[in-house]
Formats: C-alpha cells, sequence, structure tokens
C-alpha cells in the first residue's frame, strides 16, 4: 500500500514542471492581472500549480481556479517565511517566485526553462524587469552592496561620470550574462537547488531575501543568470501611501544593513557602515515626494 501510494506521488511530482508561489500583502489591486498574465502564458495549458499565501489575514480573497492553492496566515510573516512556507508545499521541479504586482510576457515562464536545458550549472534565472511605461527597473541585476560598491552608487547622485556599478550600469542590459543578485519579483529555481541552501533566510523580513539567496548559491558554485529575452512588468509600490512607502524605504535599508552585517562586517568600521547607508537613506527619500 505505502509503495503503491508512493508512487503515485513521485508520478504527480514528475508531471507537475512548474509551480508558481506568490505572496500577498495589500495586492487586490494587482493579483487578478498577475494571475490572467499568467493564464495567458504559453506553457498555461502544461502542468501547473499556482500557490497563494496570504500576509494579511483582513483582506479576503476569492480564485475560480483550481490551480490555484490559497493559504492564509493568521499574521504577516514576512516575505522570506511566507515564501518558504509556499516552496516547501510545492511539488514541481522549477519554482518561480512572483510578485503580485507584475504581469508575465506570454513567453517568460518558456526563455526561464529553455535556460536551465541550455546552460549549465544554473542556479536561479531572472529577467529583463520594467516599470509600468515600459522603462527599465533597475532593480533588475545588482551588485552585492560591499562597501566599495555602495560608494559608487552614492557618488553617481553627485558625480553622472562614476558609473553606479550597483544597478550594473557600465554593462550592456541587453546581454545574457552572470550577475551577483537578480530581483525576487520574478526568479525561476530549481527545487532541489533551493532546498539544498536550506531556502530563504528568514531573518531578512522583506527585502534582501533575493540577494541574500543569490549569494550563497555562487558560493556553492552555482550561476546566476540575467536573461533579458523576455520581460515582466512590475507595478513596483503603485498604490503606496507616502507613510507606507517611508515605511517601505526603512525596511529597506535595514535589510541592506543586516545584509551587509552578514557578509562584509569584517571589512568595515560600524561608524563608516551607519555613514554609507544613512547617506543612501537620505538621497533615497527625496524620490518619495
Amino acid at each position: 500500500m505505502y509503495s503503491t501510494l508512493f508512487k503515485i506521488q513521485k508520478n504527480i511530482k514528475d508531471l507537475i514542471l512548474l509551480s508558481i508561489v506568490i505572496i500577498l500583502y495589500k495586492s487586490k489591486d494587482y493579483i487578478n492581472n498577475c494571475i490572467n498574465s499568467i493564464i495567458n502564458s504559453n506553457l498555461y495549458d502544461e502542468v501547473l500549480e499556482i500557490l497563494i499565501i496570504n500576509n494579511n489575514p483582513n483582506e479576503e480573497y476569492n480564485f475560480n481556479n483550481n490551480k490555484i492553492q490559497f493559504h492564509c496566515m493568521n499574521k504577516n510573516i514576512g516575505y522570506s517565511k511566507a515564501m518558504n512556507f509556499g516552496i516547501n508545499k510545492t511539488l514541481g521541479k522549477y519554482i518561480l517566485t512572483l510578485n503580485p504586482d507584475t504581469i508575465l510576457s506570454p513567453n517568460t515562464i518558456d526563455v526561464m526553462l529553455d535556460t536551465y536545458k541550455i546552460h549549465k550549472n544554473v542556479g536561479v534565472v531572472g529577467v529583463k524587469v520594467l516599470n509600468k511605461d515600459n522603462t527599465f527597473q533597475l532593480s533588475s541585476i545588482r551588485k552585492f552592496p560591499t562597501p566599495y560598491i555602495l560608494l559608487t552608487k552614492i557618488l553617481n547622485r553627485f558625480f553622472k561620470f562614476i558609473p553606479n556599478l550597483y544597478n550594473y550600469s557600465n554593462v550592456d542590459l541587453k546581454n545574457f550574462q552572470d550577475v551577483d543578485a537578480i530581483s525576487g519579483c520574478c526568479m525561476m529555481i530549481q527545487k532541489n537547488t533551493f532546498e539544498n541552501i536550506l531556502g530563504f533566510d528568514e531573518r531578512f523580513f522583506m527585502y534582501f531575501e533575493d540577494t541574500d539567496l543569490c549569494h550563497r548559491l555562487i558560493n556553492n558554485g552555482k550561476r546566476v543568470i540575467y536573461n533579458p529575452k523576455t520581460s515582466i512588468n512590475h507595478f513596483k509600490g503603485g498604490s503606496l501611501s507616502i507613510f507606507e512607502k517611508r515605511f517601505v524605504n526603512y525596511k529597506f535599508y535595514i535589510s541592506m544593513f543586516r545584509f551587509i552585517k552578514k557578509y562584509y562586517f569584517k571589512y568595515i568600521t560600524f561608524l563608516l557602515l551607519i555613514l554609507f547607508l544613512l547617506i543612501t537613506f537620505i538621497l533615497q527619500c527625496q524620490n518619495i515626494y
């Protein structure tokens, strides 16, 4: 009996090529468009499951789609923890993490899966991320925020001839390439690879969990791939109030501090690190108003 049950579960797992995991938090304005873009994907007719994790119990959702599994948390447990929860329940060989405020192109899933078929030792794949107006979203790819890289980001705000290395402003973004980190709003990873590096670090409540994942993949000999042959639109913070943008901005730099402390703290004094983050935070706040 147990042998038969195991074979059935194994056959189901072999059939499901891709699992998509989406974390919701105040996402009612976007999630239906996101799901529709998945439905319109070239690969949608293949066996596919979509796990949706709601991090806001005060919001109710109703999805009329038999491929969707919906789970509601009793409180906001953070992006990393919710994503680990969702991925742990998936059956697919490949996992696509997706933000609810994204719109896929019809060929996005195909291109990402083909990257694994064509190239060797791929750890994770990201694509070109566009803003609402189809301009390039700088967070598509980024360098690890070492003290030197952060310095170029700050100096670029005052001296445009200095390249902002953090956002790869010195490379051709039309080229397929290995990078330090990609945006977690749309990233594909094999489930066994994800499990081998123990998933997302849940100390990152939100932000930099994707950068941290990429860092650990590279440390384990895997490649982080940026494939611009397809694109998605990401409506980043489109419906946030000024107060919410301030809060998100604060969380971003707290997570950046946590990342730097985890990997680079021995190379920089505490006061210098605080100075870097303070200046960057002030400059970023100017864009909110």
